[in-house]
């Protein structure tokens, strides 16, 4: 893996038609990352846990009125 790229891989694979974005969600000083898109048939948002050691933890949230609006 390129030391400047991150691949955010989870459960369920890749996102269609995908936003990004970056912030310190649990505020530990380290980037969070939180992704959101279809994976086919669903909307989803995933967020993805900086450990502060150069992995991430991916875990998926389901968001009420997500799909809808």
């Amino acid at each position: 893996m390129d030391a400047t790229q991150i691949e955010v891989d989870g459960a369920g694979g890749g996102l269609q038609y995908s936003s990004v974005a970056w912030g310190d969600n649990d505020n530990d000083g380290d980037l969070d990352v939180l992704t959101s898109g279809y994976t086919g048939s669903t909307r989803e948002l995933r967020v993805y846990k900086n450990n502060g050691n150069g992995t991430l933890n991916s875990t998926q949230i389901e968001v009420d009125g997500s799909g809808g609006g």
